[in-house]
């Protein structure tokens, strides 16, 4: 009698841990096939954006993220607009994108460079860098200035 008890136990938590990763599966197809806009851009440039391109980085005008250096120029590009939150997209056809935003994240010298090629009121503090399961990553901007220091 247990033993039946601990199988439909069993029956249902396997159905329950299937339906979660279909709703999952669904979930993620359906939102990067229909319901995401992938073309993403600036809100603005603030008063201390610099029109500077130099050879180590450049500004973005579009977004073509095809290598490591597109991301160097994404990264120093939010950073030269003023922004304190951005995501966008890793193309799928980049396959190693999110391996290479990780890399940049984690690097102790790209971003303090990218750093010293902005204003310093457009300068950071930190930044946060997370990515999902459909290659959306998020960069969060920490300032090293707020608005009422400047």
């Amino acid at each position: 009698m247990r033993l039946r008890t601990v199988g439909k136990v069993m029956i249902k938590l396997s159905i329950l841990f299937i339906l979660f990763g279909l709703r999952n599966f669904i979930s993620d197809f359906f939102v990067t096939t229909f319901l995401i806009d992938k073309n993403v851009e600036f809100k603005s440039k603030n008063e201390y954006y610099l029109n500077y391109n130099y050879n180590y980085i450049q500004n973005l005008d579009e977004f073509n993220l095809t290598s490591k250096e597109d991301l160097l120029n994404l990264y120093y590009t939010v950073i030269n607009s003023g922004e304190e939150e951005f995501y966008f997209y890793c193309p799928k056809e980049y396959e190693n994108c999110i391996k290479d935003v990780i890399e940049i994240a984690n690097h102790p010298d790209y971003l303090s460079d990218i750093n010293g090629f902005v204003h310093p009121f457009n300068s950071f503090d930190t930044i946060e860098t997370t990515y999902d399961s459909i290659n959306r990553v998020n960069l969060k901007i920490v300032k090293t200035y707020t608005k009422k220091q400047i």
